[in-house]
């Protein structure tokens, strides 16, 4: 093969390595994963406990009732607000709900550890009233005896809510009605001693 057909081969060759690159580079910058709902996977994880692992005493009723830690990633661009629902997935006739604060902005990496009980915290979020009837986070509270599985789920929102802050999850529910663009979860096991 003459000089002209070994350059042809390279530049062919070349062209072919920079349009896979600008292939790869257009696939990577996409990193929204989606679930079967069409909704994107937000990854929640927290420096309280790991996903499937126990929640430290501090965080529940046989502590002081502090908020772990939540950060997530993988929040959709169009999203408005961010919103998380903490609650016990272990009682038969219902999910009791621990925690709900929304109106999160999508642009906040998490929630530090040891959340106030403020209505409105400092970036604008707001937190509702858990089945307690309280405001602000209610912790982990199974029987005695017992491990209770608690899920926190972070939820995209195509919307910033409107309701009052009295929002409890009823509220919650009818709000997000068609509104859920993304969520992620972490659950962890707390054993009240």
């Amino acid at each position: 093969m003459g000089g002209r057909g070994r350059l042809g081969i390279r530049i062919l060759f070349l062209l072919a390595m920079a349009g896979l690159s600008l292939t790869s580079g257009c696939v990577a910058e996409r990193t929204e994963t989606v679930n079967p709902e069409g909704e994107a996977h937000l990854i929640v994880t927290s420096d309280s406990f790991r996903d499937g692992g126990t929640i430290p005493v501090s965080c529940g009723c046989s502590g002081q009732e502090s908020s772990p830690s939540l950060t997530w990633s993988g929040v959709p661009g169009r999203a408005a607000s961010l919103a998380i629902i903490m609650e016990d997935i272990d009682i038969p006739w219902l999910r009791l709900t621990h925690w709900i604060v929304y109106n999160i902005p999508p642009s906040s990496p998490g929630l530090a550890s040891n959340t106030s009980s403020t209505p409105v915290l400092p970036d604008g979020s707001i937190q509702g009233l858990n089945d307690f009837r309280t405001i602000g986070y209610r912790g982990p509270c199974p029987p005695r005896g017992n491990a209770h599985r608690y899920q926190y789920t972070v939820y995209a929102l195509d919307r910033i809510l409107d309701p009052p802050v009295t929002m409890d999850r009823t509220v919650f529910n009818s709000a997000t009605q068609g509104a859920i663009i993304g969520k992620g979860t972490i659950t962890g096991f707390y054993y009240r001693i």
